[in-house]
């Protein structure tokens, strides 16, 4: 698999290390997302959110179950 920097969406939204978070959902994190952080981590913080486990959500440390955020939010009301 080749992996272009440029033809990755997200490219785009990165506008360096001062930056605002950026929060990422998706079905299930793939190898072009897990590539794609790893080229951009250093540049801000960066969280993913996917609806599929999968043992490339497990890989990636900054990956949750987009469950987790909608129960966290629902214990915030609580």
């Amino acid at each position: 698999m080749t992996y272009q920097t440029a033809t990755f969406p997200f490219d785009g939204m990165i506008y360096g290390k001062n930056g605002p978070p950026l929060f990422l959902f998706c079905k299930s994190i793939s190898e072009t997302h897990l590539l794609w952080y790893e080229e951009q981590k250093q540049t801000r913080d960066i969280k993913f959110y996917y609806q599929t486990e999968n043992e490339r959500s497990k890989r990636l440390g900054v990956a949750e179950p987009l469950n987790d955020l909608l129960l966290e939010k629902e214990a915030d009301k609580g």
